[in-house]
């Protein structure tokens, strides 16, 4: 599939938007080594570096998330949903 623009690996860091903050969510509870590693990945996508991290499994906050990481129990890369417990 094709990456929306603001997740480009080409987009230069300094010409992200300074006024809109990305969302990513994962799981609440105990963290894991799965989801810290998706954090610390999704956060050096072009758009995401100053993104802020929700952790949670309430469905309306996760459908309102930028990307979805290790909750949810969908993987879906055109929706940028990636949970592997599906």
């Amino acid at each position: 599939s094709v990456l929306p623009p603001a997740m480009d690996s080409s987009c230069p860091i300094l010409l992200q938007p300074l006024h809109m903050t990305k969302t990513i969510v994962v799981h609440d509870g105990s963290f894991h080594s799965d989801d810290a590693l998706a954090v610390f990945f999704v956060r050096h996508l072009c758009g995401f570096a100053d993104s802020r991290v929700i952790r949670t499994r309430d469905e309306s906050v996760i459908l309102g998330a930028d990307i979805v990481c290790d909750v949810g129990r969908i993987f879906d890369e055109d929706k940028l949903r990636f949970d592997h417990h599906q």
